[in-house]
């Protein structure tokens, strides 16, 4: 069998060499792999990722505050090209502005909440029914707007 690399996952593959240390060649099985998540399910990796694959329910992602996870940017794009190969994305629709602005102005959401008003907008919009997040504080007001929507807490499923 031949693949061909294309330029973009190459310059990927050589960024994550940089980060991890071993060569392009090395990482090429595990980038095929997660090019073909129908073909090859996904192992989890440690515990977080065995809890969030277990729960078996749509769940939008949100990281903790300020610096995320204490990471270079590099190495969130990284995870960030990881995280996107093992789950799929919700497309981005007309429907979710009108709801983001039904939540932040039916709870008067200001300053950086609308941020997450907005994640949960796009959760109801694509009738995602939790979101997974670090920061349950957060959302916990939101839920007031959508009955029904659950928060979970990583550290704790």
């Amino acid at each position: 069998m031949m693949i061909t690399i294309t330029p973009a996952l190459e310059a990927r593959l050589v960024a994550k060499s940089r980060l991890t240390g071993r060569t392009p060649e090395e990482l090429v099985p595990e980038s095929v792999e997660h090019a073909t998540p129908d073909l090859i399910l996904p192992e989890p990796r440690d515990e977080w990722e065995r809890s969030v694959l277990a729960l078996g329910i749509n769940c939008g992602v949100s990281y903790p505050d300020h610096d995320g996870l204490g990471l270079t940017a590099a190495e969130a794009g990284m995870l960030s090209d990881d995280f996107e190969a093992r789950f799929d994305r919700l497309e981005e629709t007309p429907g979710i502005h009108p709801q983001w602005r039904l939540i932040v102005t039916s709870l008067g959401i200001i300053g950086k909440k609308v941020h997450d008003a907005r994640l949960v907008a796009v959760c109801v919009v694509h009738a995602v029914s939790a979101i997974l997040t670090f920061n349950v504080g957060h959302f916990t007001r939101l839920t007031a707007a959508v009955p029904g929507f659950a928060i979970f807490d990583p550290r704790t499923v």
